[in-house]
């Protein structure tokens, strides 16, 4: 399949097979993600598969969150839809900002997170087109704090 019959048949699935993805698979859309251009070549992503019991793991604290917002009266809007999607996938590709670098051309900081959003997003849809044959989701979250995951569940690739 070609680049743009790729663009064209890239769908979001929210319905997923109990098949395991294959390692393999998994290290190509890594590799492919790796590819993106990034602005100034700063690869501003971290990346960090999870899968196996680290996801359902992973799951069990989604889901105490979700319930204990619930109990303390927040309006979840659509998170435990979203919650429940990504409980039935068999691995998450998480996407983090690597964050702010030293600023040595004496540009704004906004420049920098513009181009660091910029990057991180073409890397996200080269993910999204190299799984193009397994079935994909992109889900957005951010947070205004810094969250240590790998100190929580999560293991690096």
């Amino acid at each position: 399949m070609d680049a743009l019959e790729a663009i064209h048949a890239r769908r979001s699935i929210r319905q997923f097979t109990e098949a395991p993805v294959p390692r393999e698979s998994i290290a190509q859309i890594l590799e492919a993600a790796r590819q993106a251009p990034s602005g100034k070549n700063r690869q501003p992503w971290h990346f960090i598969v999870v899968q196996g019991a680290k996801k359902t793991e992973a799951m069990e604290l989604m889901w105490g969150a979700l319930r204990r917002r619930e109990e303390q009266g927040a309006q979840l809007g659509s998170s435990k839809l979203t919650a429940g999607y990504m409980d039935q996938a068999n691995v998450f590709v998480f996407v983090f900002w690597s964050g702010p670098e030293e600023n040595t051309l004496g540009l704004p900081q906004e420049f920098w997170t513009i181009a660091d959003v910029s990057s991180i997003g073409a890397a996200i849809q080269n993910m999204l087109l190299a799984a193009v044959d397994l079935a994909s989701c992109l889900l957005n979250h951010a947070r205004r704090r810094h969250v240590e995951w790998e100190d929580m569940v999560y293991s690096r690739w």
